[in-house]
């Protein structure tokens, strides 16, 4: 007959069992903990770069029935630059497009224009922080950081310091 050991060694061994268990869940959990974290601290250090630019804004108006009034503001302490905006009719297609250049630290700009579009008009902009980087808000307001090299195809202009 097989010596299938004492009660206490059977104790011993379904307790180191389950440690075992036990230590792979923790394990597993610590690593789903610590994937979120790294999520929140990379979502932190966006809302950090974006900080200056977040307070950048841009809108357009009907003033009359062939006039657009756009809107810039820049409601940061730091000024923005080589700011550049063209409206949009959400689609894609763009109308005209303008360079401000420098837009001062609580400042907003106001340019109006002729447009002979029927469809509603919105505007989009782009602009280069303090940080040197570069920021596209969108026609429905979102705020997205840009390559340089992407400056060209979102706002269909290249732009340098000298501009």
């Amino acid at each position: 007959m097989p010596d299938w050991g004492s009660v206490p060694d059977w104790i011993a061994a379904l307790g180191s069992a389950g440690a075992l268990v036990a230590a792979i869940f923790a394990v597993v959990y610590a690593k789903k903990g610590f994937g979120l974290q790294q999520d929140e601290i990379r979502e932190l250090q966006r809302d950090k770069r974006a900080d200056q630019a977040s307070q950048v804004v841009s809108w357009a108006e009907k003033d009359t029935p062939n006039f657009y009034r756009v809107k810039l503001v820049n409601n940061s302490s730091i000024p923005v630059y080589l700011v550049y905006f063209w409206l949009t009719d959400g689609t894609g297609a763009r109308r005209g497009g303008t360079r401000v250049g420098l837009l001062p630290p609580g400042t907003s700009v106001e340019r109006v224009g002729p447009v002979r579009w029927r469809s509603t008009l919105y505007s989009e902009m782009a602009f280069v922080d303090s940080h040197n980087r570069y920021w596209l808000r969108s026609f429905n307001g979102n705020l997205d950081e840009i390559e340089p090299g992407e400056w060209v195809g979102r706002t269909g202009r290249a732009f340098t310091d000298e501009d």
